[in-house]
């Protein structure tokens, strides 16, 4: 199946037409592929190729085993912070297309003993491919520079 074009005007919009829905929607999915360490249900939830930013850089994700390895690396980190939820909310979210959502989104760590971390903000496109919402690219503004090298460094697959 050929992809249609994200910014073309006559594309066949999506189902959902509340971009801040697509957005929630997104981190929900998302935060529970993690915290059950499902990286197929996850993967569905991506578009590749792809670029994931910090403020070190951008890192192009190409292949299943490129995004595996972000999985892996940010599942390692939570487990050596004690990350037990995320708390996550969209700040702001549009249609820049008819299939192209751009949203930008708040994150924390909840860590046992209920202590907040710092908060992390991303920002990113979403994108209605194949008839599902992909997270198409992401850039995050973080003070833990662990989340900057579990994004930007160059893992293998189930390795951190």
């Amino acid at each position: 199946m050929a992809e249609t074009d994200p910014l073309d005007q006559t594309a066949h919009p999506p189902p959902e037409t509340d971009p801040v829905v697509v957005a929630d929607m997104m981190l929900r999915v998302t935060e529970a592929a993690y915290f059950s360490g499902d990286f197929e249900t996850f993967a569905t939830w991506f578009h590749l190729p792809q670029t994931v930013g910090t403020f070190d850089g951008d890192r192009r994700l190409e292949t299943e085993a490129d995004l595996r390895a972000v999985f892996d690396a940010m599942l390692a980190h939570f487990k050596a912070v004690g990350v037990i939820a995320l708390r996550r909310k969209v700040l702001a979210a549009r249609f820049i297309a008819p299939t192209v959502v751009e949203a930008t989104f708040a994150a924390q760590y909840i860590l046992r003993g209920h202590v907040l971390s710092e908060e992390t903000v991303g920002h990113g496109h979403l994108r209605y491919v194949e008839g599902q919402w992909k997270i198409a690219e992401s850039h995050y503004a973080s003070p833990d520079p662990e989340i900057t090298r579990a994004l930007m460094e160059e893992h293998q697959a189930g390795q951190s």
